[in-house]
């Protein structure tokens, strides 16, 4: 199926806030497909979330708490995949991927089974298709300027905070990575 769409090389990228929802039929029906879930400060992550302008499908990223509640789904969802698929999912921190690109981004072309090259830090020129929120992003070299953003909106992410601190197991360990 998915050679049909992309070739026989082809790599598909998914970012979509419905992935860790997805991981399990994917897993199944991709039998021969690698993973890689980013792993990101949560703090961060709501920002993002919360500012970005989904469409109306995703109206749960319009709240603080329905966020606290997914990102903990996904966390729960990212520990059970991986304990069945250890050699398949590849979990890598945002935070060393955008701080040491040099050291994560081998890992990463390597779990996927390709060959480590010069684009893979300048791959923002390439003339792949982007469809994502976060285009202008994309677009970008790697930067660690959105690593702590959240930081600089501490208060007005209070309420977030609160209720994800409330619902984070105690047995998972630190939830922060910044």
């Amino acid at each position: 199926f998915v050679s049909e769409i992309y070739g026989a090389q082809g790599r598909v990228v998914d970012k979509s806030l419905e992935i860790p929802l997805l991981t399990g039929p994917a897993l199944a029906g991709l039998p021969e497909a690698s993973f890689v879930w980013l792993s990101r400060d949560p703090r961060d992550t709501a920002l993002s979330i919360y500012k970005t302008p989904f469409p109306r499908r995703a109206d749960w990223t319009w709240s603080w708490e329905r966020i606290a509640h997914r990102i903990v789904h996904a966390e729960a969802l990212k520990r059970h995949y991986m304990a069945l698929f250890p050699e398949r999912i590849l979990d890598l921190q945002y935070e060393a991927l955008v701080s040491e690109p040099d050291t994560a981004a081998p890992r990463l072309l390597d779990h996927c089974g390709l060959p480590p090259e010069p684009v893979q830090t300048d791959f923002y020129k390439g003339p792949q298709v982007v469809n994502t929120a976060s285009l202008m992003q994309v677009r970008q070299p790697i930067t660690a300027s959105n690593i702590g953003q959240w930081r600089r909106w501490d208060g007005f992410l209070q309420p977030f905070t609160d209720i994800f601190e409330r619902i984070w197991p105690e047995e998972w360990g630190e939830p922060y990575h910044s």
